[in-house]
């Protein structure tokens, strides 16, 4: 059950409200197909686990309860952290709904209306897409050429991480990082010394009456100032042989996903590959779907999907393999997946690309792309910096 309340804040509101609140909090956002528009406060219960067992019997202690869920690209090596809500905050454009099962989380939610919001600004996050050291980048992609060439891999995810000290309070970064252009799966996620501020235009799976969906991101071109140049840009990227293969080959990988937990002949190509338009840059990307198969429900399916094959590569077993020798420290939650899971089962979770990870006084900036035969390193680094700009431009008057 749920109840409106009889003012019509705007998320923001909501959230400036929310900020107040004492615990972890959690939001995520889009104004379109994305994630839906929702705030938990106030959890019944955290869990912090390496365990699929212990996820698997969270989930089912909580299934009438809202869980918010990350996991690292490493999981099984690296604990997920998933909060379980009695009641949540459903935000639209006639207002908002506090829903959930528990009158008394409910009327703790309730209260917290009350307060007064207290403003706050984001100061700069001392991030550069120039820390990325061009050499070692270089180098890098030179030794996933030799993979290439030996038949290791089709392709393989490289990134690095940007990292600098910071006091920014990542509670304040939030609404000014979704004020402009906002992602369609925008997220935030708290916990014990962690706070995830992810801008990702990537769906990773998302679950509805049977049916799951998975839009994989691969070609990457920068936005051109005027229409004209914009225009230019996506013909070229809609053109380009190279980028087209890239998408191709992980569209394949997703299929296969699929296939082992949907039910057979049912996995397909819903949407070609289309461009989407976006703050700093453009991207393609396809649709994949199919329907679910039994026992594939829930978090049960999430652990069979991860990691993603749009950041980790083609085979995926052994790219992710290689991506352990190459990179120079784990990814942690950068890469890993970020959502939630509604009563019933249903659930959305995005590709933790374009994410902030805030820890121990620093943060942290992933950033990366896929790559094949046909890459170039100069475009690769250049690609890599543009990527970054997309997510340090949100934060700074540039």
């Amino acid at each position: 059950m749920s109840f409106a309340v009889d003012k019509n804040p705007s998320f923001r509101q909501v959230f400036d409200l929310l900020q107040q609140a004492e615990g972890p909090l959690v939001a995520f956002y889009s104004t379109g197909d994305g994630f839906s528009p929702l705030i938990g406060a106030f959890p019944l219960e955290s869990l912090t686990s390496l365990s699929p067992q212990e996820i698997l019997s969270f989930e089912a202690r909580h299934q009438d309860h809202l869980i918010a869920s990350a996991f690292p690209f490493e999981f099984g090596e690296a604990p997920a952290i998933l909060h379980a809500f009695g009641a949540w905050v459903q935000v639209s454009r006639t207002g908002y709904t506090i829903d959930g099962p528990d009158p008394k989380a409910k009327a703790k939610l309730k209260q917290a209306f009350e307060t007064h919001a207290t403003p706050s600004s984001c100061p700069p996050l001392g991030l550069d897409e120039n820390q990325i050291d061009p050499q070692q980048h270089q180098e890098a992609i030179k030794q996933i050429f030799k993979w290439i060439r030996a038949g290791e891999v089709y392709q393989l995810n490289y990134t690095t991480q940007l990292t600098t000290s910071t006091r920014a309070d990542p509670r304040s970064c939030f609404l000014p990082a979704i004020s402009q252009s906002p992602p369609p799966f925008s997220g935030f996620f708290e916990s014990a010394g962690l706070t995830l501020l992810s801008l990702s235009p990537e769906r990773f799976i998302q679950t509805e009456s049977g049916r799951i969906y998975t839009d994989p991101i691969k070609g990457t071109g920068p936005r051109v100032e005027g229409d004209t140049g914009d225009r230019k840009q996506r013909a070229w990227l809609e053109n380009s042989a190279k980028e087209a293969a890239e998408l191709n080959m992980i569209t394949d990988l997703l299929r296969n996903d699929l296939g082992r937990i949907c039910q057979t002949g049912s996995v397909q190509v819903e949407t070609p590959r289309t461009v989407s338009t976006h703050l700093e840059v453009l991207h393609t990307h396809t649709r994949v779907s199919g329907l679910l198969k039994a026992p594939y429900h829930g978090l049960n399916l999430l652990l069979k999907m991860i990691p993603g094959g749009s950041i980790s590569g083609c085979p995926k077993t052994r790219a992710t393999e290689l991506i352990k020798e190459i990179e120079s420290q784990p990814r942690g939650f950068y890469t890993g997946a970020l959502g939630y899971q509604l009563p019933g089962g249903d659930l959305c979770f995005n590709l933790m690309i374009r994410t902030l990870v805030f820890e121990q006084g620093q943060v942290s900036l992933g950033v990366g792309g896929g790559i094949t035969i046909d890459s170039d390193p100069a475009s690769e680094l250049a690609e890599a910096k543009q990527k970054a700009r997309s997510v340090l431009t949100r934060f700074t008057d540039r």
